[in-house]
């Protein structure tokens, strides 16, 4: 499938199971897509972390991959977006999370709607968010094809939140995170995206608060377009999310507070 697109993804090796994720989603995006390049923005490694490895797809042609940052407690996901997506060839620019899989036919509609509409941002996905278990990763690692989630996913609506089996979990409803596909001009013109952030929380809320106070309002495609994580033990940069739960939080609201003239303001103090 044709995108002419640029994935922008970010990534901090503290598991074993990240570096399979990672793995799984770039093999996904070689194996489903052309005309794409990956740009992987990677946060500071220890020696300890160093000691996991690459995956050695990392070495493929059309992956660009740089390190960022300093040693901390905790990461940050916006500050790597905006640094990674400067680097981008493409001006259609799809931000993917690095345990999220996205439907192909969901990711080439976000690609067409932007094209029609330069301003417009897409959620690629219905807004159901589906967790695939551990005991079935392997199975779709070897396929790579969505239509082996979608078996396991079924027919499904609002009020599925039952949906369990085997293989497959609905975790929520209406998540604003897992990622997001707009042109490279619009991110210019709300100077990308918040560095304010913590670990990780609220980040994504406030993604979607501050594009629509901005003139830029997310679309969220229609049914039958699921987002599926890739489930994993939780990593050592989860201990940091709660020393900066209320940080987080406040930063949220205090951009939920502010006018559109207030945030142009405000962001223009950021570095991108």
């Amino acid at each position: 499938m044709d995108l002419n697109a640029s994935f922008v993804v970010f990534y901090q090796y503290d598991h074993e199971d990240r570096k399979r994720n990672l793995n799984i989603l770039l093999s996904y995006i070689n194996k489903n897509f052309t005309n794409v390049e990956i740009i992987l923005v990677e946060q500071y490694r220890t020696i300890e972390d160093n000691k996991l490895g690459l995956p050695s797809i990392c070495k493929d042609k059309n992956i660009f991959h740089t390190v960022i940052g300093e040693l901390t407690e905790h990461y940050n996901k916006l500050q790597g977006y905006n640094f990674g997506f400067k680097f981008a060839k493409y001006e259609n620019i799809i931000f993917n999370d690095v345990d999220i899989i996205f439907k192909p036919e969901a990711l080439k509609k976000a690609i067409e709607l932007i094209n029609e509409d330069n301003d417009k941002v897409i959620h690629p996905y219905d807004g159901h968010v589906f967790g695939l278990k551990l005991n079935s990763i392997d199975s779709f690692e070897t396929n790579l094809n969505f239509d082996l989630l979608q078996s396991y996913i079924g027919d499904y609506n609002d009020y599925s939140l039952k949906t369990d089996n085997d293989h497959i979990r609905l975790k929520n409803i209406g998540s604003t995170g897992g990622g997001l596909v707009c042109k490279k001009s619009v991110l210019y013109k709300v100077n990308g995206f918040n560095p304010n952030f913590k670990g990780w929380g609220f980040e994504d809320d406030e993604t979607k608060l501050r594009f629509a106070k901005l003139g830029f309002p997310f679309t969220q495609l229609e049914q039958g377009n699921p987002m599926v994580h890739i489930e994993h033990r939780e990593a050592k940069r989860s201990s940091a999310q709660l020393p900066h739960f209320f940080d987080n939080k406040a930063e949220r609201d205090k951009v939920n507070e502010m006018t559109a003239t207030q945030l142009i303001e405000y962001s223009s103090k950021w570095t991108i």
